[in-house]
């Protein structure tokens, strides 16, 4: 499996967690409903204030591509001091 493939199955494993974790907010919010007797009248949890996504870790696209081109010159930076001209 190369890098790309176990990236993509990293990422898609986390998007399903987070699926599953909406859906039982979803749950929990229908049965406390059926439980306490209300209906549209009265006042019921959203699922973004039972379980929100965005706190659990995403960040956002550019903070992760601008964290990616640090890396890639840190490392440039670094293996440019392993030249084939320098060795003797």
């Amino acid at each position: 499996m190369t890098h790309r493939e176990f990236s993509i199955l990293s990422e898609e494993n986390v998007e399903r967690t987070h699926d599953m974790r909406e859906q039982e907010a979803m749950y929990a919010i229908i049965y406390a409903a059926a439980d306490r007797g209300k209906g549209k009248k009265g006042e019921m949890f959203t699922v973004p204030e039972l379980y929100d996504r965005t706190k659990f870790g995403e960040s956002s696209k550019e903070e992760d591509a601008k964290d990616a081109l640090e890396r890639h010159e840190e490392a440039k930076d670094w293996l440019k001091g392993f030249g084939i001209n320098g060795i003797a």
